[in-house]
């Protein structure tokens, strides 16, 4: 039994060892790489302005086609400025400020793709270590002392390794398979309930974007589809989008196959589902 045991732990720990050295290998690989590059597009003689914001299923600057350059082409070929505020990694906090500053100058179009996963700057606790972006000006205020941070040192590493990650993604996935949901108590299966809990303050911000026309599209999970269309979220934005002047589009809507999501792993949507998707919005416009 002690030799099983043995085995079993070695096993455990080289296969842990490889997994991490391979996934720093391959770290430049990410499909989640920083932005290298907007695709704002400004003509002093253009007269209309279109602003685009969303965090990474906005962005997509994984694919060789992303939507900031099909709708910069678009809005480029009709005489429009177009500006990419889209970012990696960015959430509610930061796209409320861009909108606020973007209303005053009374754009043209405004694109705002909100994913539910955004909604973890209303409620911090649903991450389970503090390692993602929340509110700027408090990871930059030093007056703000964290009690765990010697724990945290010791967490954050370890939650966020690769292997962790791998273990998190197939339980995950396997939950999924199972009940048509990801597991309780985890934040992929909290973030659509915590959408329909503050739906008063989603619906305030999106009331409060101001321009000539709005286009909001809903993202979830594009490797949940079509089983999202029954989580909580779903039926609050439909109702939302009855009832405003402003186009709500759900992205479940337009794609409901998992075969459009980057991977198994991966919940963004490919290039063959950003393109759909784009056109969709396009078609959408008055």
């Amino acid at each position: 039994m002690k030799t099983i045991l043995i085995q079993f732990i070695t096993i455990t720990v080289s296969f842990a060892m490889s997994y991490e050295f391979l996934s720093w290998l391959n770290a430049g690989k990410s499909h989640l790489r920083a932005k290298d590059e907007s695709f704002t597009y400004v003509d002093a003689s253009n007269d209309a302005d279109v602003y685009f914001i969303g965090d990474s299923y906005a962005s997509t600057t994984y694919v060789d086609n992303p939507y900031p350059m099909i709708f910069r082409d678009h809005f480029k070929a009709r005489g429009m400025n177009f500006y990419d505020y889209t970012e990696d990694g960015s959430e509610l906090n930061t796209h409320k400020r861009l909108l606020d500053s973007i209303g005053a100058k009374e754009p043209e179009l405004v694109i705002y793709f909100y994913n539910i996963s955004d909604i973890v700057s209303l409620n911090s606790d649903l991450l389970l270590v503090n390692n993602r972006e929340i509110d700027i000006d408090s990871e930059n205020d030093s007056s703000i002392k964290n009690d765990n941070f010697e724990m945290n040192d010791i967490i954050v590493p370890i939650y966020n390794s690769h292997t962790v990650e791998l273990a998190k993604k197939i339980t995950q996935f396997l939950t999924f398979k199972m009940t048509g949901k990801y597991l309780k108590g985890t934040p992929s299966y909290r973030f659509p309930i915590e959408n329909k809990l503050h739906a008063d303050a989603l619906e305030e911000l999106f009331d409060s974007i101001k321009a000539k026309q709005v286009i909001i599209l809903i993202n979830s999970p594009f490797n949940a589809n079509p089983e999202s269309k029954n989580w909580d979220h779903y039926a609050m934005f439909k109702n939302l989008a009855a009832k405003k002047e402003y186009k709500v589009l759900m992205a479940a809507d337009i794609i409901d196959d998992p075969k459009y999501s980057v991977s198994w792993r991966n919940a963004h949507p490919n290039q063959e589902a950003i393109e759909i998707i784009a056109s969709q919005v396009i078609k959408n416009l008055d």
